[in-house]
Formats: structure tokens, C-alpha cells, sequence
């Protein structure tokens, strides 16, 4: 069993290191990465146990590919910030309503797993310094998807820094702020990434209604809410996980023009929080499932509320 374990991690190690650079086709693109279904079951001590063989298929929600599927969101301009004239629950850090213009990129259309996470930790590429233990964090430890069986939930409990080990490790990046709110909500300044309308509810987004994670007490499957999906194809841009992005926060940031425009921004040069995008399925009010949202943290905050997904450069 080791040397299969030992032999399964070399080759997708060797997968991981070739998959930079390689022509991408379609709406959909993928790192070349097969993590397969791969998943050891928790022990109840923390330890990983070996490593099985590998199905090579996806037994969780039928929604494509989860393992690697991105969709491709065209060059051009949208409007970033809060629309007033749509949207009544305005705050003053999503002011002004403002113009960007930014490359064309791929952002993961799904959040990234529990399964693809723990993968890039057996592999030595990532690590994972959230609760192994329903008792771990003060009981809070019981709302963690790394390691449970809930393998197609998203990761949790990871902070800035994991996330953007992650993302690199799979020859990707954190979104930028302006990257993330025009993969969730298009180039018409909705409110939602369905519209301006219905109201967000447990038909749309994974939050707390009728309790935490629509009754569920947890997260759920990514891609579960196909009603919530966004003009490009990217689901759960709002509910089940904050999203951890690349950029530092300023409250003032948007009434602060960067040199050159609004053309491709990145944030603040330096800021001491990072921010958090799209709401979660814990105690989050309605007004947190807004495109134009944001929340910030210090960069090694972790808790069960935020995950992340990941992007890539054209």
C-alpha cells in the first residue's frame, strides 16, 4: 500500500510541475491535474490515512468536471460597485459605481473542494493548518470539510496564505477584486448574479435560511444551486463560502482613481486585511449576497465561513 501511495503522489506531483503553459481550448479549461476520487477516510486522531486506488471519477454533484473545469471570461469593460439604482443596500465602501476594463482570464467555476485541497496537501504542494477534529477550535471544529467525507463540499478553514499556495501550486492565482465581481455578476451591474431580481434565497445561494446552509447546518456540494449561476458559468459566487481574493482592502479604495485607470486594478499596494467576497452559509445577513459586497480579513484568518476558488492569466 505505501508504494502505491508513494507511486500515486509521484506521478501526480510530476502532472503538477508539467501543467503550466499548456494550450488552453474551449470555454472550459482544466490544469491537466487529475486528482480523481481519491479520498482516505478520517480516522477520528487527524492522521491521513493511505491512500486507495484511484478511481479516476467524480462520484459528488453532477455538475461537470469539479476537479480542475474553469470558465473563460471575455476582455472588455464592466461597472464595479454597488448600483444604486438597483440596489437600495449600498455601503459606502461599494461607492463609487465605476468602470473597469480588464483582460480576458479563467476563474475556476466552481469552489475550490474539501478532496482537491487535502490532494494538494498529501502531495507536499499545499498545507492545512484548520481543525482536524469535530472537538478542534473550540467545537467549532465540527463546520470543517477538510477530511470529513465531505469531499465536494468546498474547503474551509483556510487561510490567505494556504489559498494562494494552492492556487500556485496548480499553475493558478487568487482573482483580483475586479476579476471576481465581474465573474459574478457580468458586464450590466446587476445585483445578483442572476439578476436584479428575485430576492436572494436557498433557490439561488447556500446561506443562512430557514437556518445555517439552507437547514443543513453545513456547506453543501458545489454547483448545488445551478438557479444562482452567473452570466460566464461560475456557480456559487454568492452563499456556501466567502472567497478569499488577492487584493488588500481599503474602504476607500474605489473613490481613489489608480494611475492609469481603471484598467485591469489590483488594490491597494499595501493593506493590512485581505478581502473576502460572496457570502457564506453561516449567519450572513441578505445584504452580505450582493455582487458588490465586500469583506475583509488580516491574511491569516481562518475560520469554517471562507474557502476560495483560484484563476489563471490568458
Amino acid at each position: 500500500m505505501q508504494s502505491m501511495r508513494h507511486g500515486w503522489l509521484a506521478l501526480s506531483l510530476s502532472l503538477v510541475l508539467g501543467a503550466c503553459g499548456q494550450a488552453e481550448t474551449h470555454g472550459q479549461v482544466g490544469t491537466g491535474i487529475d486528482t480523481g476520487s481519491n479520498t482516505s477516510t478520517d480516522t477520528g486522531s487527524g492522521s491521513e490515512s493511505d491512500i486507495s486506488t484511484d478511481t479516476g471519477t467524480d462520484t459528488g454533484t453532477d455538475a461537470g468536471s469539479t476537479e480542475d473545469a474553469m470558465v473563460l471570461v471575455p476582455a472588455g469593460s464592466f461597472w464595479m460597485g454597488c448600483h444604486e439604482a438597483v440596489d437600495h443596500e449600498c455601503l459606502d465602501d461599494e461607492r463609487p459605481y465605476h468602470e473597469v476594463t480588464l483582460d480576458a482570464f479563467y476563474i475556476d467555476t466552481y469552489e475550490v473542494r474539501a478532496a482537491q485541497f487535502r490532494t494538494c496537501v498529501l502531495l507536499g504542494r499545499c498545507t492545512y493548518g484548520g481543525p482536524m477534529n469535530d472537538s478542534d477550535d473550540g467545537g467549532w471544529g465540527v463546520f470543517r470539510n477538510y477530511n470529513t467525507g465531505r469531499d465536494n463540499h468546498p474547503v474551509n478553514y483556510v487561510n490567505w496564505f494556504e489559498a494562494k499556495k494552492f492556487c500556485e501550486a496548480y499553475c493558478k492565482r487568487l482573482p483580483t477584486e475586479a476579476e471576481w465581481e465581474r465573474a459574478a455578476r457580468g458586464t450590466d451591474g446587476r445585483k445578483y448574479p442572476w439578476g436584479n431580481s428575485p430576492l436572494v434565497s436557498c433557490d439561488y445561494a447556500v446561506m443562512d435560511d430557514g437556518g445555517w446552509g439552507c437547514g443543513s447546518d453545513q456547506t453543501m456540494e458545489v454547483g448545488s444551486r445551478p438557479l444562482g449561476v452567473s452570466p460566464e458559468g461560475a456557480h456559487d459566487m454568492l452563499g456556501n463560502v466567502y472567497e478569499w481574493t488577492a487584493d488588500a482592502y481599503d474602504s476607500g479604495y474605489f473613490a481613489q482613481t489608480p494611475d492609469g485607470g481603471w484598467v485591469n486594478p489590483s488594490g491597494p499596494d499595501n493593506g493590512e486585511y485581505r478581502l473576502l467576497r460572496g457570502g457564506s452559509s453561516f449567519y450572513d445577513g441578505v445584504d452580505a449576497f450582493r455582487a458588490s459586497s465586500r469583506n475583509y480579513n488580516t491574511p491569516s484568518f481562518r475560520n469554517f465561513v471562507n474557502g476560495f476558488r483560484c484563476a489563471k492569466s490568458l
